[in-house]
């Protein structure tokens, strides 16, 4: 009978050891999933990632005193799950107070869509640690860029394109426009519109364009909201 019920007790440490590492993991993942959402500016989304990293975390705890009381000896990774914890407690700071921004970029490329010039916005405007939304009416800031080509030129072999568009910067609270202005005037030295030029074609000039806009448009936007 004492053999059988030690069995089972080496059964059930097994059991819980397994469970233990499992949960290690999913909580690992969750936090990586949430720092990714987060670098995209995705923060609605890194905030559920990071609901279930706090799930995982309570079940991770019963494990443990589960183990514990079966193996006095066990090693329940408290050191991984200090970390972990850590870890989960600063993302959630994190998340707990961000600017949210609804953009609105409607961007052309030969009349059709060119979705990488509000990418290329979003990406740097992630860092400042804002969240995206997809809804206007849980925005704090609406912003809306408008863009598309104004001119174009062929010299020597090599293909130039300039594009032009309106940036407009609200704050939903107060409905205040604060900022309102043309892209080429953002920033001195663009009368006819931002320049791009490449030597493959103008669909190429008109991008190496919008590469441009975009960091004229992303400086300006992050010095609006940091301040």
């Amino acid at each position: 009978m004492v053999a059988f019920a030690y069995v089972k007790k080496a059964d059930l440490a097994r059991y819980y050891d397994r469970k233990i590492t499992a949960t290690l993991t999913k909580i690992e993942t969750a936090l990586d999933n949430a720092d990714e959402l987060v670098r995209h500016g995705e923060k609605i989304k890194a905030r559920a990632a990071a609901q279930s990293a706090v799930q995982s975390l309570a079940e991770l705890e019963n494990a443990q005193r589960i183990l514990l009381a079966v193996a006095n000896d066990a090693d329940i990774r408290s050191t991984e799950a200090s970390a972990l914890a850590k870890r989960l407690v600063t993302l959630l700071a994190g998340l707990k107070h961000s600017t949210a921004i609804y953009l609105d970029c409607q961007a052309t490329l030969q009349g059709k869509p060119y979705p990488p010039f509000g990418e290329q916005i979003k990406g740097t405007l992630s860092k400042l640690g804002v969240n995206f939304v997809n809804d206007r009416s849980q925005a704090d800031w609406v912003i809306t860029v408008k863009a598309k080509e104004v001119r174009e030129n062929t010299l020597s072999g090599a293909h130039f394109a300039w594009i032009d568009g309106d940036v407009t910067v609200c704050k939903k609270a107060t409905r205040q426009t604060v900022y309102s202005n043309t892209i080429s005037a953002m920033e001195p030295g663009h009368p006819d519109g931002i320049k791009g030029g490449h030597s493959s074609g103008y669909g190429q000039a008109v991008k190496a364009a919008y590469k441009e806009a975009a960091r004229i448009v992303e400086t300006k936007l992050s010095e609006i909201i940091k301040n």
